[in-house]
């Protein structure tokens, strides 16, 4: 069997025992405002949240669990490594440092993910009080796997990709996108980027955009 695994580059941790069940949650919000004429029931989306995904973890070290590594990790060399692989944050770290984006790997599961929330109880120990099996409890959250936007950019003057009019779709910016090059990648010349900028309650249209922002990109139909 297959172990969930969780990359940032070089960087790899491999589950010992496998969750036994992976929750998915997703919040949408509505514009509060609804369009002249419009039926109720019909409010605008306003923004998709971003999906997480929490599940539980089992770090043991007590010799009870076959390892997959010729000298069984310790648990707290365990815990080192899944918190370098997820940027957990350090101590002294400066305020807006930027948590990666990991992947994770679990059967036909393969998603890009950032860490939300990381909680660690420790269960089993030595007399000498080492530590010796761990449940790590953490979720991650991402953008929806629906669509994102890729290729060279649209020349100026060029119409809109054919996905530009089909159903809202969702992409997540990486280091050095910008709203304005997204906006033409997504829709060519046929949408302002200022209104791309209000659809997702972003202040301004101008700079590179955070890695990890999740934009919703909508039907041209919705967007403007």
């Amino acid at each position: 069997m297959s172990p969930l695994t969780l990359s940032n580059g070089d960087l790899e941790f491999a589950a010992m025992i496998n969750p036994a069940e992976i929750k998915r949650s997703l919040a949408l919000r509505f514009s509060p405002v609804r369009p002249t004429g419009a039926k109720p029931g019909k409010e605008r989306l306003s923004r998709a949240g971003e999906e997480t995904f929490s599940f539980a973890l089992v770090v043991d070290g007590s010799g009870v669990v076959q390892s997959r590594e010729d000298v069984a990790p310790t648990v707290d060399a365990q815990l080192q490594r899944l918190r370098a692989v997820l940027g957990v944050p350090e101590r002294g770290d400066a305020p807006g440092s930027v948590v990666p984006v990991v992947r994770l790997r679990w059967g036909t599961l393969a998603r890009e993910l950032r860490l939300k929330s990381l909680k660690v109880a420790h269960t089993l120990f030595t007399p000498d009080g080492v530590p010796l099996r761990a449940r790590v409890e953490m979720s991650l959250a991402g953008a929806l796997a629906c669509g994102t936007v890729s290729g060279a950019p649209s020349a100026a003057g060029a119409p809109p990709p054919a996905e530009a009019r089909g159903a809202a779709r969702q992409v997540q910016a990486r280091d050095g996108d910008s709203l304005e090059q997204l906006c033409r990648d997504a829709y060519g010349d046929a949408l302002d980027p200022a209104e791309l900028a209000r659809y997702n309650d972003l202040p301004s249209v101008r700079g590179p955009l955070p890695a990890g922002t999740v934009l919703v990109l909508p039907p041209l139909a919705r967007a403007a």
